[in-house]
């Protein structure tokens, strides 16, 4: 009996506890909302992140991703919307009220995207102690070879391993895009400079298919290809519209002949940057749909290149 009334006391004890504890976090979060309505951004972000490890709650990671937004810390913003994202997608499918915190990551984490760069460091042949870095903050294993959010300008990029040689790299990133940087470290011992092999496919994993790091490479060469194709078919076309002004129609005069090769060249180029295109972002597509696991894959893959729209190149000299 007295054991019997013992536990009782303890349930209620806890009871109380708990709802104690649910109070102070509702009222935390309250007053975040409060702070954060006010533009004051310190005092939200603070009162958020407690209220957020206080009850895991999807709308609690909302405010905290808001205030880092108000702070003009934007690759902060965007990792936590996109969790935000994740949390209340799984548990808005039991319970609605986590419907309109879903939505609303999404709609923020879509103007988010605008503000910041990507990286995708892809470090091939990896060795077993590796340690990355971008702009000084290491990344888990897990985010090699995933986007990483960080803000436009500089990004700095290290890659090193016992036995191997430091690989370290200034990269510009630009808003809305993301670049990839493909690294193979160089053991201590060589001479020759890194090199980075052509994609090949990996042993099957119980996650199946190549790499999906290789698809992000593949989209990067598919897109430098892309890059090219609209350089020369506006080149080509600028010749071509050239000598149809000044020559008109298929033109044989002899003094037009360095324009009407300089406008061969160019087409040829623009065709063979379609190719080299065309192969890349397939293949890199490939690989992301049907290749590893991936939690997300990028709008947009950069190798040094930034491009517009692509041309169709069909011009006659």
């Amino acid at each position: 009996m007295n054991r019997s009334l013992a536990l009782l006391l303890g349930c209620a004890l806890w009871s109380a506890s708990a709802a104690a504890q649910d109070d102070d976090a509702r009222k935390m979060f309250k007053e975040a909302q409060e702070h954060f309505d006010g533009a004051r951004y310190d005092q939200a972000l603070e009162l958020a992140r407690k209220a957020f490890q206080a009850t895991g709650s999807p709308n609690a990671r909302l405010y905290v991703a808001r205030a880092l937004r108000g702070l003009g810390r934007f690759d902060e913003a965007y990792e936590e919307m996109s969790l935000t994202l994740d949390d209340a997608t799984e548990k808005a499918k039991g319970e609605d009220k986590y419907v309109a915190t879903r939505d609303a990551a999404a709609a923020e984490l879509a103007l988010l995207k605008q503000k910041v760069g990507r990286v995708i460091v892809a470090v091939v042949d990896a060795p077993t102690d590796l340690a990355v870095s971008l702009n000084g903050k290491p990344l888990e294993a897990a985010r090699v070879g995933q986007p990483v959010a960080v803000l436009p300008g500089d990004s700095l990029v290290s890659v090193e391993a016992s036995g191997f040689k430091r690989y370290e790299r200034t990269i510009q990133v630009t808003a809305g895009n993301t670049m990839t940087v493909a690294v193979r470290l160089l053991e201590e011992s060589a001479d020759a400079p890194p090199s980075v092999p052509p994609p090949k496919r990996e042993a099957a994993a119980s996650s199946g298919g190549i790499s999906k790091t290789w698809g992000y490479v593949g989209l990067g060469v598919g897109a430098a290809g892309l890059a090219a194709f609209t350089i020369f078919g506006l080149s080509a076309k600028s010749t071509h519209d050239k000598l149809d002004e000044e020559c008109g129609g298929p033109c044989t005069d002899p003094k037009y002949q360095d324009d009407i090769d300089s406008g061969k060249r160019s087409q040829t180029f623009a065709n063979i940057g379609l190719g080299i295109g065309a192969i890349g972002v397939a293949a890199g597509v490939g690989i992301l749909l049907f290749g590893g696991p991936s939690k997300e894959a990028p709008t947009t893959a950069v190798v040094d290149w930034n491009h517009g729209p692509a041309l169709q190149v069909t011009r006659r000299f």
